[in-house]
């Protein structure tokens, strides 16, 4: 499995976004994923959708942003279970790409 995975680009925090998609990257090393990334300067990037290899491209409104705020404490388990995380409402949208 591979991620590519393109972004905006955060012009205040530009330098820190660059480290922390290293990070993520890093963190894939020795995995059977593979994690790539760039950044879209255009003023109008604002993708928020997972498109796949077999023909559907999945849309999510709220972008990532989906779980409400929860305090981070390492006695809380929404911090390390995302099932335990509230979420806001949001629409996903699953649509097939029938390939030509």
């Amino acid at each position: 499995m591979s991620v590519y995975l393109i972004t905006g680009a955060d012009q205040e925090t530009m330098e820190k976004q660059v480290e922390n998609l290293g990070q993520v990257q890093d963190s894939f090393a020795g995995t059977s994923t593979t994690f790539s990334w760039e950044i879209d300067a255009s003023p109008h990037f604002h993708a928020r959708s997972i498109t796949t290899d077999h023909g559907w491209k999945i849309t999510i409104d709220r972008g990532l942003d989906v779980f409400q705020w929860f305090e981070f404490s390492p006695f809380n388990a929404a911090a390390v279970m995302q099932e335990a995380r509230m979420v806001k409402g949001c629409e996903v949208n699953y649509i097939h790409q029938a390939k030509a």
